[in-house]
């Protein structure tokens, strides 16, 4: 396929925040590199669920006026 591979890679980031700075630049560095070669990564638990909650209700009117 002349637009790569679009092999889903994921990422946590909450797991690489708590492994220290070191983790997080070879985070950045995998994730960069995936991007590359794949065009997309799934970066989980970038947000806390309270956050994700809460952008959920604030959508919530769109949501549920979209047929």
């Amino acid at each position: 396929n002349v637009f790569g591979s679009h092999e889903l890679v994921r990422f946590n980031y909450a797991e690489a925040l708590a492994k220290g700075s070191t983790q997080e630049a070879e985070f950045d560095a995998d994730v960069l590199g995936a991007i590359d070669r794949h065009g997309f990564v799934v970066i989980e638990d970038a947000l806390p669920a309270s956050t994700c909650e809460r952008l959920l209700q604030e959508m919530r009117p769109y949501i549920d006026a979209t047929p």
